[in-house]
């Protein structure tokens, strides 16, 4: 987002905002944030039909947020909307990692029940490899390590 548009989603003049990056600098890297150079901003203005020097338009390229720019902003400036988009940002970040927590808690459960199913099934197998060798006496029972040791065949 430009500059300008930042300044009119938080109610703060643009002034404010590169005032504010130009204080805090260690926390805008270039992938936060970085100026547009001339080629940039003449493209940009062409496309715009934005104001001339002369009738008092920008004098400097326009400054560029990304995402994390914009929420790194957000966090420094004190107008109501900046503070409300602060919130909902820690919010979601909340949310997002209890959700990450939750899912964790699930992949959990689900390779207990792997394990669990892995063990049953070499279980199985020895029920019908018994079954098949026809080695089942009255005394042994179909059932193995004495469960159920009153059940025979």
């Amino acid at each position: 987002m430009l500059d300008n548009s930042i300044s009119l989603l938080f109610n703060v003049p643009v002034k404010r905002i590169n005032e504010q990056i130009k204080r805090n600098i260690d926390r805008f890297p270039d992938e936060f944030s970085f100026q547009l150079n001339l080629e940039e901003w003449t493209t940009l203005k062409s496309q715009f039909a934005t104001s001339k020097k002369s009738r008092g338009g920008k004098v400097k390229p326009p400054r560029v947020l990304t995402e994390h720019g914009v929420a790194m902003i957000a966090t420094l400036l004190n107008s109501p909307q900046a503070i409300a988009l602060s919130v909902v940002i820690i919010k979601v970040f909340v949310q997002s990692r209890n959700s990450f927590f939750k899912n964790q808690f699930i992949e959990n459960q689900l390779e207990l029940i792997r394990l669990t199913q892995k063990e049953h099934s070499k279980e199985i197998a020895m029920i019908w490899e018994h079954l098949g060798s026809k080695s089942i006496s009255k005394t042994h029972g179909i059932f193995f390590n004495d469960q159920y040791r009153g059940f025979g065949i």
